[in-house]
């Protein structure tokens, strides 16, 4: 298994594509680890947080699939 560099996701980086969103709680990560595990096991999840995951790079934009960087 390859080692993956995700230090470009930092708390910055997340707070502001969380910016302007209301999920009720501010756990980001707690909340983008649920969506890429949802997508991965084949389940729907919210789409601002897929969205979001996406724009990050822990999902695929063209299957919605987690990436190497959201496993």
């Amino acid at each position: 298994m390859s080692i993956v560099d995700d230090s470009h996701l930092t708390d910055e980086v997340i707070n502001a594509a969380f910016e302007n969103t209301n999920f009720g709680r501010t756990d980001f990560r707690t909340i983008l680890a649920e969506t890429v595990m949802k997508r991965a096991a084949g389940y729907h999840s919210g789409w601002t947080a897929t969205n979001i995951c996406m724009g990050l790079g822990l999902l695929s934009s063209k299957n919605q699939m987690a990436t190497k960087l959201g496993l």
